[in-house]
């Protein structure tokens, strides 16, 4: 079986820290095209659409968490992969719940990596911790933020005060981003966007969010469409059956506001998503037992780095291994990654990862 799937590829035998037998396959294997480090799993918003406030389902309590110079040697290791500029993915749980968040998010900057960090806003409240950020040389910031009134976003996210609070980060990091770095051109400053995810709860919100960055200096608005919570498990009719508060009950009217969207998009509003992602949405709210592509998942040019330390090319597949026992650079050619983007390529589920986080026209 292996012969056969390395037939014609060089092969090269090692043994990794742990003694393990891994095969590398010496192929022109592209890097790396969309890179995420969740830097933990903690977050204190119970949101309706993430169960991340849970303990993870998938990582026990005791499980060692990389460290700051694990987390620094892997973000060294994948720059021999990618090109000055490549975008960097800091995810959480809430990721500033990480003291070393900004220290880490520095020593990528001056690797070359484009930095960005997805937050709720909250820990961001005070003056020091704006210019903290702005000197960081964080590249992009998006909030997210799940409805156009306080109401609806801190129902939504189970944080009183939670849409007043974002707010008020925002203005922080505006006052210090032009205060600090007035000297540059508006799009090199730091990237305040916003993101939002669309469901039952909020969907009717959606066009006057769009009003709203429109008219304001946020760049981009970013729209997600509701699927399978995080951390909870894997259920085909989680839309029908316990989540199914999230999904929109009337098909046609998310459609139109999903067309409204499209067409925002096209006459110049600050939608993040390309046209086809928006029509992805749109077939995907009409018919969700549906593949999103034609093509097949583009998961296998992906690349997560748990909290843990391990390496996923996607969550649903096995690690290709472990930080502490292999490099990324050896890691991604290996015969384990090739076995993994075999099966990507076959996957037919419509999950988070693939509809919103790396979604590629067919």
């Amino acid at each position: 079986m292996i012969n056969k799937l390395l037939t014609g590829k060089i092969r090269t035998f090692n043994r990794n820290m742990t003694g393990n037998e891994q095969f590398f396959v010496k192929t022109n294997v592209p890097a790396p095209q969309f890179t995420v480090i969740n830097i933990n799993e903690e977050c204190f918003f119970k949101c309706q659409m993430c169960f991340k406030w849970k303990p993870d389902i998938n990582i026990s309590p005791e499980s060692k968490r990389i460290t700051t110079d694990e987390t620094k040697e892997f973000i060294s290791d994948l720059r021999k992969l990618v090109p000055k500029g490549y975008v960097l993915n800091f995810a959480g749980g809430e990721p500033f719940l990480r003291k070393d968040l900004l220290e880490i998010i520095r020593y990528a900057s001056k690797l070359g990596f484009y930095t960005t960090v997805a937050t709720n806003g909250w820990l961001i409240n005070s003056d020091k911790k704006a210019k903290e950020i702005i000197k960081s040389g964080l590249g992009g910031i998006v909030f997210s933020i799940d409805g156009a009134t306080p109401e609806t976003h801190d129902k939504i996210r189970g944080m009183p005060g939670s849409f007043k609070k974002a707010m008020k980060a925002i203005e922080y990091l505006r006052k210090y981003r032009d205060l600090l770095q007035g000297n540059r051109k508006f799009n090199d400053r730091l990237c305040i966007s916003i993101q939002t995810v669309l469901c039952e709860l909020n969907y009717h919100e959606a066009v006057d969010m769009i009003k709203w960055v429109d008219s304001s200096d946020i760049r981009s608005i970013h729209f997600n469409a509701v699927s399978e919570p995080n951390n909870t498990p894997h259920n085909p009719n989680w839309y029908k059956e316990e989540f199914s508060y999230l999904w929109p009950k009337n098909t046609d009217k998310i459609c139109k506001v999903v067309d409204k969207i499209y067409r925002k998009k096209i006459f110049g509003s600050k939608i993040a998503e390309i046209p086809a992602q928006i029509i992805a949405y749109k077939n995907y709210f009409r018919y969700p037992e549906k593949f999103v592509k034609n093509g097949a998942c583009n998961f296998d040019k992906s690349l997560t780095l748990s909290s843990t330390g391990d390496m996923f090319l996607c969550f649903n597949y096995n690690s290709i291994g472990n930080i502490r026992n292999i490099k990324i650079t050896d890691a991604w050619k290996s015969y384990s990654a090739e076995l993994v983007r075999k099966d990507i390529r076959k996957c037919d589920r419509n999950c988070h990862f693939l509809i919103n986080c790396y979604f590629e026209e067919d």
